[in-house]
């Protein structure tokens, strides 16, 4: 291949357009391929370190997610008695020099996608890798599902824990399993739990056989809502989760679906 040296990102995650970002910035062209359509709004909430801030204020990104998110200026624990276990990750802007950002995953999928976007890589949704093709002296080739390929110096994965680039890559490799945690998680709206103190940290509660947490986010579409997002993580089951303070809670939370 002649001209500037291309890559081939597989993914269009959160790892996908961060890479082929700064391989634009680096003078590397970069074509992405995502097996999924493009979409909004899909997703739970996810929070962002400090070091993975600094990597958003890289490339341009970090002031957006803090005023599209929710700075989480500590990270509380309790006992399934609700007795106060500790704090942890406190300060973390004025240790770290960025904040720990909670947001919800759309949002910063759609931010990174836009602003990939902007930085003119090629983006290609609904291309579902097959395989790889390596050739001695020549460009490698991706193959998708719909009967399309594609031509780069090299590939990057970016495809998640079922990665097939690294299938290929590491035939022999590990492989995903089964560890019998189980995690579900949801969005509450913040007025319906207007009684219930949530501040700008995350509280996370241990039962018998898993635990409970809920942080506060925000939502802005086209108009602006404040959430709470909530999720449990049990082995194998839920039994045993609870909040540390379980009556007034347990009310609030009864009034949703």
């Amino acid at each position: 291949m002649s001209g500037r040296p291309k890559a081939l990102i597989i993914g269009g995650g959160i790892a996908g357009p961060v890479t082929a970002i700064f391989l634009k910035k680096a003078g590397i062209d970069a074509e992405l391929f995502e097996a999924w359509p493009y979409s909004t709004g899909i997703g739970g909430g996810l929070q962002i370190a400090p070091n993975g801030m600094h990597v958003l204020a890289e490339i341009g990104l970090a002031d957006e997610m803090i005023r599209r998110g929710s700075v989480a200026e500590s990270f509380d624990f309790h006992s399934q008695s609700g007795a106060r276990l500790g704090s942890i990750n406190q300060n973390m802007r004025q240790r770290f020099g960025q904040p720990a950002v909670n947001m919800c995953r759309a949002t910063l999928s759609e931010a990174l996608i836009n602003k990939a976007w902007c930085e003119n890589v090629e983006l290609r949704f609904e291309k579902r890798l097959v395989t790889i093709e390596d050739r001695a002296d020549k460009p490698v080739v991706v193959h998708f599902a719909d009967g399309s390929s594609a031509e780069g110096d090299f590939v990057i994965g970016g495809d998640g824990v079922h990665s097939a680039v690294r299938a290929h890559v590491i035939p022999d490799g590990p492989k995903p399993f089964d560890t019998g945690l189980i995690d579900f998680g949801g969005f509450v709206p913040r007025s319906l739990l207007d009684d219930v103190p949530i501040g700008q940290r995350v509280v996370t509660t241990f039962g018998q056989s898993g635990f409970f947490g809920y942080w506060f986010l925000q939502l802005r579409s086209h108009r602006r809502r404040d959430v709470v997002e909530h999720a449990a993580f049990a082995r194998h089951r839920c039994g045993g989760i609870s909040h540390h303070e379980p009556g007034r809670n347990q009310a609030a939370f009864a009034r949703f679906p």
